[in-house]
């Protein structure tokens, strides 16, 4: 189980970017919906 144990290994790095991502996709929708 390699993949599983990667994933699990870098499973809060992915999180965090992930929050991150939706964080600036949301503040860029905010911007243009004025």
């Amino acid at each position: 189980m390699f993949t599983f144990n990667w994933l699990n290994y870098h499973a809060d790095f992915y999180f965090s970017l992930l929050s991150f991502a939706v964080q600036v996709c949301f503040q860029l929708f905010e911007a243009a919906r004025g």
